[in-house]
């Protein structure tokens, strides 16, 4: 608890100079990005793999297994912990992950949409872009305002925006 990537440390593990990390790496907050897009990917996959339903119910049951993922992952959660304003920036910004993660999602919805003949409630982009903001509001808010991740108000609030239906009491 409380390190932070050192490049200069690094470089020395991986036996290179700094300037040849840099040049491989980019500075320390692209490669953040690229380690923090890789793990997402990985839990998107398994929330891809897992997924049930078809149109609207598979594309929340992507989503939902996506942000449960999410929410426990522990290197992220480490990251955020450790170095927090950093971790969410890196995380939600339209140029990182973030990005990154929508343009996945919006692949995703096409796909169901077409797979499905689903007719998403707004065009894939904009759809995606939503989903992954109000995600990120419910899974990160502990982040911004020390609040557990709230998946039951994801799941309910994403359920609503993309047509699905929800359990909902």
């Amino acid at each position: 608890k409380g390190e932070r990537l050192d490049m200069s440390q690094l470089a020395a593990e991986l036996a290179v100079s700094r300037p040849t990390l840099y040049r491989w790496t980019g500075d320390r907050d692209a490669l953040l990005i690229d380690v923090i897009w890789s793990l997402t990917e990985e839990l998107l996959a398994d929330a891809v793999r897992e997924a049930k339903g078809k149109g609207p119910e598979y594309a929340l049951s992507v989503t939902l297994g996506f942000l449960h993922r999410t929410a426990a992952a522990g290197p992220l959660r480490v990251f955020l912990e450790n170095d927090g304003e950093r971790a969410l920036r890196l995380v939600t910004s339209r140029h990182a992950v973030h990005g990154r993660l929508v343009h996945a999602l919006e692949g995703l919805i096409a796909g169901v949409e077409e797979r499905d003949g689903w007719q998403a409630p707004l065009d894939p982009a904009t759809l995606a872009y939503a989903i992954v903001r109000l995600g990120e509001a419910f899974v990160y808010n502990d982040e911004i305002n020390h609040f557990e991740p709230d998946l039951t108000s994801a799941r309910d609030t994403i359920a609503r925006l993309i047509g699905a239906k929800t359990t909902r009491r």
